[in-house]
């Protein structure tokens, strides 16, 4: 179960990494 909590907060700060690099990107170029 703790493995399964550290997965979902895993992919909860990959996809904040994300938006964050493309708001970064989006920036950038615009």
């Amino acid at each position: 179960m703790a493995i399964k909590e550290k997965q979902m907060d895993l992919i909860e700060k990959a996809k904040a990494l994300k938006i964050y690099i493309a708001w970064m990107i989006v920036n950038y170029l615009f």
